[in-house]
């Protein structure tokens, strides 16, 4: 059966209530499901904009498909528009090839100026067949700092292997005694992550006291976050402290916009010398493609992601910068 006729089924999240809604988590998001109970709120940001609020599709009064938005604001030529992510998109087993997740593409672009979206092969073919536009340019990079501790071999062992990854890792990418400080992040240094870059062209999003406030201050895991910076205290960073099973590992969430290349780089050699005196196991980030170049890393692994956007307002050839604190990437794995 195709679903045709389809206003009716849709309802924002609002509308069950939350024992449903977490039910169809439980089922459908098995590893991201107790952060969604728990933060569902604060992550799809309800009370940002009535015409952001995530949808859900019912079939005999059931939830049947999910679509989450993350929104937030993009300034283009003095003028907000608002724009989204396009996250948590499913659509349960036994209602897939209906349709269903078409209709859901097609209603969320309705009220919103600029949708974004990573996401998997499967539904980057529903947002190409509803006329999206990708790009490939993005990719999840990770400098393993100590790779051996991932294995299962002696502690012994790993220290000698890890010792000697990083010799060359530090050979290869000419590490140099440049110092990384880290501080908590609080109410009063959080200002010095205000981005205060001139846009034109570019599409990021707005990232100024109302977005930090929400994405970092109020954020579940604020106490893990810090601002890492070098001597001159003139970029700053935000990072990340991780654990999972029992490893330590950082996540750069945010990187200044406009830093030069050579300054990009000795950060990034810096924070690893830092994470391999501290025993953290890997750092990562979210870099494009022309940046990874002109940064030039050795013995690192990189992923292309799938990239898709939606703009009301036609942009020719479009340029997006994104990090780790954009889209969910921090609570999904990629």
């Amino acid at each position: 059966m195709k679903y045709i006729g389809y206003s009716k089924n849709i309802k924002n999240v609002l509308y069950k209530n939350k024992k449903e809604l977490f039910n169809f988590y439980n089922t459908n998001y098995p590893r991201k499901k107790n952060f969604l109970k728990k933060n569902w709120e604060w992550l799809y940001r309800i009370n940002f904009s009535k015409f952001s609020i995530p949808k859900i599709f019912l079939v005999n009064k059931k939830i049947i498909s999910h679509s989450g938005y993350i929104p937030f604001y993009i300034q283009k030529k003095n003028k907000k528009n608002l724009a989204a992510w396009f996250v948590d998109f499913i659509v349960s087993k036994n209602y897939r090839d209906k349709g269903i997740g078409h209709i859901m593409a097609k209603v969320w672009i309705k009220n919103i100026d600029i949708c974004l979206t990573f996401c998997n092969e499967k539904s980057i073919k529903i947002f190409k067949d509803n006329k999206w536009n990708t790009d490939y340019n993005f990719f999840s990079i990770i400098i393993p700092v100590r790779p051996f501790k991932y294995k299962k071999i002696s502690f012994f062992l790993a220290n000698i292997f890890d010792r000697s990854f990083f010799y060359l890792f530090s050979k290869f990418n000419k590490i140099d005694n440049n110092s990384i400080y880290l501080e908590s992040v609080n109410s009063k240094n959080i200002n010095k992550l205000y981005d205060n870059y001139k846009f034109g062209k570019l599409i990021k999003p707005l990232r100024n006291k109302e977005y930090f406030k929400w994405r970092v201050l109020k954020s579940p895991f604020v106490k893990k976050y810090y601002i890492a910076f070098t001597e001159n205290r003139r970029n700053f960073f935000l990072l990340k402290k991780n654990k999972k099973s029992g490893k330590k590992f950082l996540e750069i969430l945010a990187k200044p916009h406009g830093i030069k290349t050579d300054c990009l780089k000795k950060f990034i050699i810096g924070i690893s010398k830092w994470a391999y005196r501290n025993n953290y196991v890997y750092i990562k980030f979210l870099m494009e493609e022309k940046q990874i170049k002109k940064v030039n890393l050795f013995l690192i692994y990189k992923k292309k992601l799938n990239f898709a956007y939606f703009l009301k307002k036609k942009i020719k050839k479009p340029v997006f910068h994104f990090d780790l604190i954009d889209s969910d990437f921090e609570f999904t794995n990629f």
